[in-house]
């Protein structure tokens, strides 16, 4: 039976409180669950996520922090979101969750038996289990990933630079 994706029960004010990345990691790495229950259209199963780094951002509106999971599933089902952002925190039930959004910043290179898949030729998919994402919540995170991947180009070569260390090696299903 497959566990689900088990976020820790911080918020900001915690965030704030810790001033390097490597503790900010490690208290992340004993919280999270490394595997992710997909139940989508197109595929059922469980995505082994084979490491997670966390990394501090800079500049006007974007989250205090990040982590960028690198996700490896079945060569039959779909890409899921590999990078998910988020600085929010709210109560259901009783339990603290967190609000993600996701961002496909470049150069976002997707893997396919060792070769490179072109952006375009990858259908981007939320993960979800029937609770945590609903339709409405796929469809836009599906649409965001397309457009800030088709935006790549238009960050300087700087922003580019430091993120070039961001490879997704992932196995996934071209359209």
């Amino acid at each position: 039976m497959s566990q689900k994706i088990s976020f820790p029960q911080f918020g900001m004010e915690f965030l704030r409180n810790v001033f390097t990345e490597q503790r900010l990691k490690k208290e992340l790495d004993k919280s999270f669950v490394r595997q992710v229950p997909i139940n989508t259209k197109e595929a059922t199963g469980t995505a082994n996520i084979s490491s997670c780094t966390v990394r501090f951002l800079s500049g006007e509106g974007r989250p205090e922090w990040e982590r960028v999971f690198d996700v490896f599933v079945p060569f039959n089902m779909y890409l899921q979101i590999p990078v998910l952002l988020g600085n929010e925190h709210y109560n259901v039930n009783g339990q603290v969750r967190m609000r993600l959004w996701l961002e496909a910043y470049p150069p976002l290179v997707v893997y396919l038996n060792g070769a490179q898949v072109p952006p375009s030729e990858v259908q981007l998919t939320a993960t979800g289990d029937g609770n945590w994402w609903n339709s409405d919540v796929a469809k836009k995170f599906g649409l965001e990933a397309k457009l800030k991947e088709s935006m790549a180009k238009q960050f300087t070569e700087e922003f580019q630079k430091s993120y070039e260390s961001r490879r997704i090696d992932i196995m996934a299903q071209v359209k």
